[in-house]
């Protein structure tokens, strides 16, 4: 009888060579990052992501306000940071009116960064990308109030992913499929907890229609204009593109936010922006850890 154990080891080998040859010829993806909100703690959510999707092998262009903290060449930044500055000079807290609510203030704001996003777009770097007819595999987009960025990903043709840094807008979650719960789950406006009353729930319902309608007959048009007049009179209506969208990132837990109802193409990441935490010096750990009396810690 002969051993099988010769024809084995060739195998074993073949495949280990076939192996090596098809990780050669592997690559990462070229992925588009749109995160077009000025602040600072909306990034912090997104940037963890972003050097992740570096760190393993990824190229990544990233149209922000704010650099990475972690320079790469893997990486390539549009800065729309002059956008803010022109944003900034336009208006001032005195230009709001006396607003006694926080859902009144989140709608003020909104129409306030519909000019902010209209800023974006002039600038020539944003549409020097627009009209660079690049590859890109996937592109992410911040979703926060106007859905005219989630462009980018018919314009490159490829798959859409969106990202809110914060609890999903109240329109957002229609696009997935998800239930709106309103009987226990508040809405972002709303400041409400999920034990509420029958008063907070009236309120709830309304607050959220309120908005639904807002965002489909005046946010969403604003929005569709400003698509067409930037990326052309081609481009498919944004209805079409977010209900297309693969993922929504959403940065929320349970324990803060309560329980409810989730599709698997949304996913909570809450907390994807906490790191590990440098050391401390050795002379303040001695001193703390000294201290007959505790510490109190002032942030």
């Amino acid at each position: 009888m002969f051993s099988r154990a010769p024809q084995l080891s060739v195998m074993m080998r073949c495949s280990s060579a076939v192996f090596l040859l098809l990780a050669q010829c592997s690559s990462g993806a070229r992925i588009l990052a749109v995160f077009h909100t000025f602040s600072m703690s909306h990034f912090a959510v997104f940037e963890p992501l972003v050097l992740q999707l570096i760190s393993r092998g990824h190229d990544v262009v990233l149209v922000s306000g704010y650099p990475l903290s972690a320079p790469s060449d893997a990486y390539e930044h549009i800065d729309i940071m002059e956008a803010k500055e022109k944003f900034n000079g336009s208006w001032s807290l005195e230009s709001f009116p006396e607003i006694p609510t926080a859902f009144q203030n989140v709608l003020a704001i909104i129409g306030k960064q519909i000019e902010e996003n209209e800023n974006v777009f002039r600038l020539r770097r944003v549409q020097d990308l627009i009209d660079s007819g690049r590859r890109f595999d996937l592109v992410i987009v911040e979703q926060f109030t106007s859905d005219v960025f989630y462009s980018f990903a018919r314009k490159f043709n490829a798959p859409l992913i969106r990202f809110s840094s914060c609890p999903p807008m109240p329109w957002a979650m229609d696009h997935n499929g998800a239930p709106a719960s309103l009987a226990f789950s508040p809405n972002l406006f709303s400041g409400f907890t999920h034990h509420m009353g029958f008063t907070q729930r009236t309120l709830n319902v309304l607050q959220v229609l309120f908005a639904k309608v807002y965002q489909r007959f005046v946010l969403n048009r604003v929005s569709e204009a400003m698509s067409k007049r930037y990326f052309g009179d081609g481009i498919p209506a944004l209805e079409d593109t977010v209900n297309n969208s693969s993922l929504l990132l959403v940065n929320s837990h349970f324990t803060f936010f309560s329980s409810k109802p989730l599709p698997p193409q949304v996913v909570e990441v809450g907390g994807i922006h906490v790191r590990q935490p440098k050391p401390l010096s050795e002379d303040l750990e001695r001193w703390m850890n000294e201290s007959a009396d505790g510490v109190v810690y002032f942030s």
